[in-house]
């Protein structure tokens, strides 16, 4: 998926395509744990979507579904769900900010240097991940990883992970945002991280939606 430049036509072009900006990548995320805040939550796990598949010169990120990791004395719960899944999509879309190939090449015998992100937005029903990552960790960080109240921040693990990968895309020039959307909008992960639930893995995996 990518962003939409808001003054280019609503028309598509011959090929069925809307002009879009081709440096540009959003991936929608989302955790699920059943029971959460209560003892029935046992399990947890994260969805990432890349997109839909268009054709056969689709050569982008397939989307991934897996389940978290137990962890001794680590609850689980859908807010570390969320991290986690925006973690892991931090990671899987690092491939175009480096090398680029986020978009089918059209050129003959293929783009010599495909162009790299510039943009990356993780899109989230989360208000927990989105609210926190453009706003709270700041102050967060800055009070020695505190709240207002003066109790320690939940999940810091998990938040400074996510501040690591961050790092690593603003050294190379790409700018990460994240939107917070109703959750009848991130469908799509959703499904994934149902699906996770039922994976054996661990780890990102590539993960098919069927649509039938």
């Amino acid at each position: 998926m990518h962003a939409r430049c808001p003054l280019s036509s609503s028309k598509a072009c011959r090929c069925g395509r809307y002009a879009c900006h081709m440096d540009s990548l959003i991936v929608a995320v989302d955790g699920a744990c059943p029971g959460n805040g209560t003892d029935a939550a046992v399990t947890s796990a994260c969805g990432v979507f890349f997109g839909d598949y268009i054709d056969e010169y689709d050569n982008g990120q397939e989307n991934l579904a897996w389940r978290v990791a137990d962890e001794p004395s680590v609850a689980h719960t859908s807010q570390r769900a969320e991290l986690h899944a925006a973690i892991g999509s931090l990671r899987a879309a690092a491939i175009y900010a480096q090398d680029g190939g986020q978009w089918p090449c059209e050129v003959p015998n293929h783009c010599h240097s495909p162009c790299p992100i510039t943009q990356l937005i993780i899109k989230s029903d989360s208000a927990y991940l989105v609210n926190g990552i453009t706003g709270s960790i700041e102050k967060w960080a800055s009070n020695g990883w505190k709240t207002s109240k003066k109790t320690p921040v939940k999940n810091r693990d998990l938040w400074e992970s996510l501040l690591d990968e961050l790092a690593e895309y603003k050294a190379l020039g790409v700018s990460v945002g994240f939107w917070h959307v109703p959750r009848g909008e991130n469908t799509e992960a959703d499904r994934l991280a149902n699906l996770g639930l039922l994976s054996d893995s661990t780890v990102p995996t590539p993960t098919d939606l069927d649509y039938e």
